[in-house]
This record gives structure tokens, C-alpha cells and sequence, in this order.
């Protein structure tokens, strides 16, 4: 009888330690799914969404380029340079048009690639592998027809801006129709958080 008391006695021991460890591992179980849950949080929110951000800006910008379209591009650089190019684009409708045919010309086979993003706080860094129309071959060839297509346009003229973006701008379409070659180039984006979101810092380079 007292082998059965003493059996049963160290049984309730035994369960007893089995359900402490029991709870143990479920403690240290739910601390790990707690920590990773907190870890990955704070990748997502430190890291992931900001690299979402910053590549959603930087193709913002080139179909912005490709498509001429001048208003969506300013909206993502900072608001003090987009004031400042407004403001000119205001004063000379016609000008702004011809800059806007003109990028949508010269992007017309740009490509882009981004081979990294890097964040720390609220400035950025893009690494772009970028495929444009070749720049020297074009000025050449666009030096080379106009010195054959002067124009001569008088001072007093009140057309004279006008009439000497379209000639730049019918000086680019031959030239463009004559330039095929492309060239690779690596460039560094950087953007700059403005109102919570990324804009472009205008003294990237390779940023037009």
C-alpha cells in the first residue's frame, strides 16, 4: 500500500514538471512568433514600403520623361524647384511646350533597370543601369544639320523664341531619325522624403 502511495506520489511530481515545462515551451514558443512578428513589422515598415515608395517615384519619373509630360514630373521633385520651373513654364507657354515634345523626343528609347536601393532615414540612393539614344552621336549629328540648315531669325523679332524652339526642335527630329545607336550608362538617383513622400533631389546625376 505504500508503494502504491509513494508511485502515486511521484507521478503527481512528474506531471507536475511535464506540465511546468509544458508551459515553459509555450511561453518561449509565443516570445519567439512575437519577436519575429515584431521583426518583421519592422523590415516591412523600415524597409519594404519605403524601397516600394522610392521605386514607384523613380517610374514616375521616367514615364513622365517618355511621355513629355512636364506637370506629373515636377510633381516629383521638391516643392522649391518645381516652384521655381513653374513659374518659367507660366511665363512662356510655348516654351514649356517645346521642352515637353522635346523630352518625350529624346526618352523615346530610354530603359532603365534598378540594381539597388539603399535608405537611411529620410534620404535614398538608387543604383540605375540606364539605356539611352547616345548623346554625343546625337549633338554631332544635330551640329552637323544645322550648320547645313542655318536659321536667321532677327532680334526685334517678337516671334524670335518661338520660331527658335521649333527650329531646335525640327533640328532634333532629323537628327533622331539618323542617330540609332544607344549607350549604357550607371547612374545614381538620390531622393530626399518632402511631405512624406520621395521626390528626386535635383543633384542626382544622370537626372535631367
Amino acid at each position: 500500500m505504500e508503494n502504491v502511495t509513494e508511485n502515486n506520489t511521484t507521478n503527481n511530481i512528474g506531471n507536475k514538471s511535464i506540465s511546468k515545462f509544458k508551459v515553459f515551451l509555450l511561453m518561449l514558443f509565443t516570445a519567439i512568433i512575437t519577436l519575429i512578428i515584431t521583426l518583421g513589422t519592422l523590415y516591412i515598415f523600415n524597409t519594404y514600403i519605403p524601397k516600394t515608395q522610392v521605386k514607384k517615384t523613380i517610374s514616375n519619373y521616367y514615364s513622365s520623361m517618355k511621355e513629355g509630360n512636364l506637370d506629373n514630373l515636377l510633381k516629383i521633385y521638391p516643392k522649391d524647384v518645381a516652384k521655381q520651373a513653374k513659374q518659367g513654364y507660366d511665363a512662356s507657354p510655348e516654351m514649356k511646350k517645346s521642352s515637353s515634345e522635346m523630352l518625350k523626343l529624346m526618352s523615346q528609347k530610354t530603359t532603365y533597370k534598378i540594381k539597388s536601393i539603399s535608405v537611411n532615414g529620410d534620404s535614398a540612393t538608387a543604383e540605375i543601369s540606364e539605356t539611352t539614344i547616345d548623346q554625343q552621336e546625337l549633338q554631332a549629328k544635330a551640329q552637323e544639320i544645322a550648320a547645313k540648315k542655318p536659321i536667321e531669325i532677327k532680334q526685334d523679332d517678337p516671334q524670335a523664341q518661338i520660331k527658335y524652339a521649333k527650329y531646335q526642335m525640327d533640328i532634333l527630329k532629323l537628327a533622331l531619325n539618323e542617330v540609332k545607336k544607344t549607350k549604357d550608362n550607371d547612374v545614381n538617383i538620390k531622393l530626399i522624403k518632402e511631405d512624406k513622400k520621395w521626390v528626386i533631389s535635383p543633384d542626382s546625376s544622370g537626372v535631367q
